[in-house]
């Protein structure tokens, strides 16, 4: 890791970042991580791929019931079922989840 004190010339900047982008190693453990998360999406169905999806959007049950033309509850049901599917204790670990691969 390098600093770069100031004054500094944009050239400096520039590839100060560059070297980091160039330099960063994946975090410990990430690949894996996203790998197990992406073969969990694999065996979701389209349905629950399309709630995911529409969850990560910020839409409610009921915005995700009218747009898919489905009653509440099934969107419910298909929220619990990726709970499950994906060990996930709250909505926004569903979105990290999705947001991640």
């Amino acid at each position: 890791m390098s600093i770069c004190k100031k004054p500094f010339s944009s050239a400096e900047l520039y590839k100060s970042i560059h070297t980091a982008i160039r330099d960063k190693q994946p975090v410990s453990g990430s690949v894996q991580h996203e790998e197990k998360h992406n073969e969990k999406l694999d065996k979701l169905t389209a349905r629950e791929k399309q709630v995911l999806e529409l969850l990560a959007l910020g839409y409610t049950n009921r915005m995700i019931s009218n747009e898919l033309s489905i009653v509440t509850s099934t969107v419910e049901f298909h929220r619990a079922n990726l709970s499950s599917k994906f060990g996930a204790r709250s909505l926004a670990d569903l979105i990290a989840i999705q947001r991640s691969v």
